[in-house]
C-alpha cells in the first residue's frame, strides 16, 4: 500500500472517530442533565433570593377549608398602621383608609379607627404593597376604589363586602371586567364576600386562577354569567337563603367538580354550561322553576334548549342527587351516559317516559315510596342496571319500562301492580327471576328475548 493511499484511508478514518467521541460526549451530558446537574459529593447551591412565582404551598384538597383557615388567622391590624382621613358616605359620617404603613403580611382592617367606622379604601391603601399576601377588608365598607390593589402581585387570600356593579378586577387596576384575567394576580386564589343581597353580571368573570369563593350568607340572587370564566375556580360556598341564579352564571368554569345548590326558587337556563368537570351535583329540581316541565331536563341545566342535545351534559358527571319535585318529567335524565349513581326525592310521584332511558352507566334504581306510576320505556337501555327497588304503592308500569336492561338478573314486582305491560322487559338477556303477586296480567312480549320467554319467542 503506497503512501498516498494510507493518507487516504487516515482522512476517512479520523472523521467516524470525532464522529464517535461526540456522541458519547452527548450521552455523557445527557446523564447529567437527567440528574438534575447535580454533582455526587457535593451540596446543592441554594439561591439566595426567594421564588416569588408560588408565595405559600397550597397543595389542598379541601379549598374551601384552607379559605377559611386563612381567613380565621388574619389578625386586626393596630390602628396607627394606618392613614385615614375623614369621610362622609350615605349620610354616615366615618374614615377613609388613604394608606397601610405596616409591614404584616396578613392584614385583617380594623372596623373602626380613631372611634369612627371605615367606610371606604383609597385608591393607593394597598398599591404596589408585594408583600401583602391576605387582606380581610370590613364588611361595614361602602366604597373600595379602583387601583387600590394595584400591584399587590402576592396577594392569595381577600375577603371583602359584595359590593353592586364594581368587577374584581377593578381593584387592581381593571377597566372593565374583560380585563380582569390581565390584572388580577394569578397568586389570588380564595375569595370570601361578605354582607350584600346580590352579585351583578359578570361581577367576578375572568378571575381565573380563583380556587374557591365563599358566598355571603346574606345573598339572595346571582346575576347572569357572575363567575364566567373562572377556569380553575373548583368549589364554592353557597348561602342556604340564596333564591335565584342567572343564567350561565358559571359559564366554562371547568374545575368545578362537587355542587350541591342550594334551595332556590329559579335557575336560569345553562348556570353550569361549560362546567365539564363535575362529578357530583345536588340540584333542588330540574329546570327554571320547580314543576315547569319545559325545562325540567338536565341538559337545560348544562345549557340546552332541546331535551335530545345530550352533548352539553359533562361526561365526567357521575353521580346526582334531586332534592324536590312531585314529578320526574319525560325524558328527565335522557341519556345521561355517564351517570352511575342518581337519587330521588321523597316527594316524588310520577316518573315520566323515558326519564332514564340510555342512562347506560347507572347501576341501581331506588324507586321512593311515593311513586305510583312509571312511565313508557323509562329505564329502557340502562345496560348497567342490575338492582331495581319498586315500592309497594306502585301501581302503573308504561309499556317498554324495562326493555333492553341487559345487566337485570332478577327485580320484585309489588303486590299493588296488578299488570305487566307490552313489552316491559323485552330483550333484558339476564333475567331469570321475577317475582310477582298471584294473577298479576302479562301483557304481549313482556319477557320477549329474554330467559323467562316461551321456546317459540326465543
Amino acid at each position: 500500500m503506497n503512501n498516498k493511499q494510507t493518507e487516504d484511508k487516515k482522512s476517512r478514518t479520523f472523521p467516524v472517530v470525532l464522529s464517535f467521541l461526540l456522541i458519547c460526549l452527548c450521552v455523557l451530558l445527557s446523564a447529567c442533565g437527567a440528574s438534575g446537574g447535580r454533582h455526587v459529593g457535593t451540596v446543592e447551591e441554594v439561591p439566595l433570593t426567594p421564588d416569588t412565582s408560588t408565595v405559600m404551598d397550597f397543595r389542598f384538597e379541601d379549598h374551601l377549608g384552607a379559605a377559611g383557615q386563612l381567613l380565621e388567622e388574619l389578625k386586626t391590624a393596630p390602628e396607627e398602621d394606618f392613614t385615614v382621613e375623614p369621610v362622609t358616605l350615605d349620610g354616615t359620617d366615618g374614615v377613609s383608609i388613604l394608606s397601610y404603613n405596616g409591614t404584616d403580611s396578613h392584614v385583617r382592617i380594623p372596623d373602626r379607627i380613631g372611634g369612627f367606622a371605615v367606610l371606604s379604601i383609597g385608591p393607593e391603601a394597598f398599591s404596589d404593597n408585594v408583600s401583602l399576601e391576605g387582606l380581610a377588608i370590613p364588611s361595614g365598607v361602602k366604597s373600595v376604589s379602583p387601583g387600590c390593589l394595584q400591584g399587590a402581585n402576592r396577594l392569595v387570600l381577600l375577603s371583602m363586602p359584595t359590593l353592586p356593579d364594581q368587577h374584581l378586577g377593578a381593584l387592581f387596576g381593571a377597566a372593565t371586567w374583560r380585563n380582569n384575567r390581565m390584572y388580577i394576580p394569578s397568586s389570588l386564589l380564595y375569595l370570601c364576600l361578605s354582607g350584600g343581597e346580590s352579585i351583578s353580571e359578570y361581577q367576578y368573570a375572568e378571575c381565573i386562577h380563583l380556587k374557591a369563593v365563599l358566598l355571603p350568607d346574606t345573598l339572595e340572587a346571582m346575576e347572569a354569567c357572575a363567575f364566567y370564566g373562572c377556569t380553575d375556580l373548583e368549589e364554592i360556598r353557597f348561602p342556604e337563603r340564596m333564591e335565584r341564579i342567572g343564567e350561565r352564571a358559571f359559564l366554562d368554569c371547568r374545575g368545578l367538580h362537587d355542587l350541591i345548590l342550594p334551595d332556590l326558587q329559579s335557575a336560569g337556563q345553562g348556570i353550569l354550561e361549560g362546567c365539564m368537570s363535575v362529578r357530583s351535583l345536588s340540584l333542588p329540581f330540574l329546570g327554571k322553576e320547580n314543576g315547569d316541565g319545559e325545562t325540567a331536563f338536565l341538559a337545560f341545566t348544562f345549557g340546552s334548549d332541546d331535551v335530545t342535545w345530550t352533548r352539553y351534559i359533562p361526561e365526567s358527571l357521575e353521580e346526582l342527587t334531586l332534592r324536590g319535585g312531585t314529578c320526574l318529567f319525560p325524558m328527565a335524565f335522557y341519556r345521561c351516559t355517564s351517570l352511575r349513581t342518581l337519587h330521588l326525592p321523597p316527594s316524588l310521584e310520577e316518573i315520566g317516559d323515558r326519564a332514564l332511558a340510555g342512562c347506560e352507566m347507572l347501576r341501581s334504581l331506588d324507586v321512593p315510596d311515593s311513586v305510583s306510576r312509571i312511565g313508557a320505556e323509562a329505564c329502557k337501555n340502562c345496560l348497567r342496571l342490575t338492582q331495581v327497588n319498586l315500592p309497594q304503592g306502585l301501581s302503573e308500569l308504561g309499556i317498554q319500562c324495562f326493555m333492553e336492561c341487559i345487566s337485570l338478573s332478577e327485580i320484585t314486582l309489588p303486590d299493588s301492580l296488578t299488570s305487566i305491560p307490552n313489552g316491559c322487559f323485552a330483550d333484558c338477556s339476564a333475567l331469570r327471576e321475577v317475582h310477582a303477586g298471584a294473577g298479576i296480567e302479562t301483557g304481549a312480549e313482556a319477557f320477549a328475548h329474554t330467559p323467562l320467554s316461551e321456546p317459540d319467542e326465543t
